[in-house]
């Protein structure tokens, strides 16, 4: 716009719009008063500013009161879907009707999330919303909170074992989905599950460990820590199903999060144990960008994740 439409533009208001629309309706100033309850001169006051505002008559006097001309004709619907359009950002959001709505959600986790809780999330999508897109992506939790400062995706979900900016005034909102514990994974028969075992007989068995960034400890090393052992982590991998592959083919041991051995054992003829020593837990967390917090979607989406656990 140039600086004499702005400056034109700052003479409109919802008033203005409103003596126009219903000058329109009556014809009659004094009606048009009555309805508003504004007096007869605010109304002419209002009629005069537009007419100079659009350099035309708007209404001409005739026996029967005031006659739109062919521009306040032309320019009715328009002023009536502004005026629409405006009343709707001041009424209450309108609930999320996901059997009724095409929306792509875009969700970004690591392994774990894409593994679990991801697959699942679209399956029950497509039983309550067929227009509902799902769009997944791998990015650490670093990266994820930028991702959503920069509005290029939607929710970040995983275990954020670090979350700035929680307070009122900072850019997050993070809610629990539910709390994870790990379990000891291995080949159905692997000669670990034959006895019951204990913490020394874990740490001395071979370990593979997932690991995307590549370090060879995890949460579980400090709770062995407190015990005084090591686990011997033969072999590492940076995703979820290279481990699941190689336990199915080897006598080595991975200690994973409950959810994937519940959810995969039976793909790979794996079976698990509880951990024989007070393990680690995890909270797995839903986070969205603070201006997201009245959105009726992003809150179906997180009620929906968090029922997918149990």
């Amino acid at each position: 716009m140039s600086d004499i439409s702005q400056s034109e533009f700052r003479l409109v208001n919802g008033t203005l719009l409103l003596v126009f629309l219903g000058l329109m309706r009556h014809r009659k100033a004094k009606r048009v008063a009555e309805d508003m309850g504004l007096t007869q001169p605010a109304v002419s006051h209002a009629l005069t500013r537009l007419r100079t505002l659009y350099g035309d008559p708007l209404f001409l006097r005739n026996s029967r009161g005031l006659e739109p001309t062919a521009l306040a004709r032309e320019i009715e619907p328009r002023i009536r879907r502004a005026v629409r359009t405006l009343g709707e950002t001041l009424s209450e959001p309108a609930e999320f009707d996901p059997a009724d709505s095409e929306i792509t959600l875009r969700i970004a986790g690591f392994d774990y999330e894409l593994a679990f809780l991801v697959p699942a999330l679209i399956a029950r999508t497509e039983q309550v919303g067929r227009g509902i897109s799902i769009h997944s992506q791998t990015l650490a939790s670093g990266e994820a909170l930028e991702a959503l400062v920069q509005g290029r995706i939607d929710l970040a979900i995983g275990f954020f074992e670090t979350l700035p900016g929680r307070g009122p005034h900072e850019p997050f909102i993070s809610e629990d989905l539910y709390i994870e514990d790990y379990v000891v994974t291995g080949r159905a028969r692997h000669p670990l599950f034959r006895h019951a075992f204990d913490a020394q007989t874990y740490a001395d068995s071979k370990h593979v460990l997932v690991t995307p960034s590549g370090v060879v400890r995890g949460l579980v090393d400090y709770s062995l820590d407190a015990l005084g052992l090591h686990r011997n982590v033969h072999a590492t991998v940076p995703l979820f199903f290279p481990a699941l592959t190689l336990l199915e083919q080897s006598d080595m041991i991975a200690t994973l999060p409950r959810q994937v051995a519940e959810t995969f054992a039976s793909r790979f003829n794996l079976e698990f144990a509880t951990l024989p020593f007070p393990g680690p837990t995890f909270s797995v967390r839903a986070v969205r960008h603070r201006r997201d917090s009245d959105s009726p979607v992003h809150g179906w989406l997180i009620n929906l994740l968090r029922s997918l656990h149990g």
